[in-house]
């Protein structure tokens, strides 16, 4: 119970220390081409503002990157963090329609997602006695054949998603 002590209250601290920086801070706000960022200190919230209802595939981006729609503001929302900033630029790649790297959808995908990606991966061998490949799809359910088991892969990962 007592082990740490001197830890934790560092840990504590420095936590309370950023959180006042932030809340002295105050509300920063930007805006794109397809919402309004507000950052709210008040509330520790990161929000985004669209003009209208955003279309079906930037809801699942939006729900996929933790965001959630909140009645009482009529925004999307999630806690103010380090990963929340970085979660806002892959719901500006999305909304945008910028294509993402084949790591970035993987990345983007929920676990449920994953799990089904990875079970859909299969391993062959040609009849011409060929070297085993994999068979993988992309996001847009394109089949890809992977040869090796690191060059390839490395290369399919930084290909966009066609």
């Amino acid at each position: 119970m007592l082990q740490n002590n001197n830890a934790n209250i560092h840990r504590v601290e420095g936590r309370l220390n950023r959180l006042k920086a932030a809340k002295t801070a105050g509300n920063t706000e930007s805006e794109n081409e397809y919402f309004r960022v507000v950052e709210n200190a008040e509330i520790m919230r990161l929000q985004l503002f669209f003009d209208g209802k955003p279309e079906a595939e930037v809801r699942d981006i939006l729900k996929k990157n933790g965001f959630r729609w909140s009645r009482k503001n009529n925004c999307w929302q999630r806690q103010l963090t380090d990963n929340a900033r970085y979660s806002l630029e892959r719901v500006k790649k999305g909304a945008g329609g910028v294509e993402m790297t084949n790591a970035e959808w993987i990345r983007s995908m929920s676990d449920e997602e994953l799990a089904a990606w990875l079970h859909n991966i299969c391993a062959f061998v040609s009849s011409d006695n060929e070297e085993p490949y994999l068979s993988v799809l992309n996001s847009k359910g394109n089949e890809s054949e992977i040869h090796d088991s690191y060059g390839n892969i490395v290369d399919w990962l930084r290909e966009e998603t066609p």
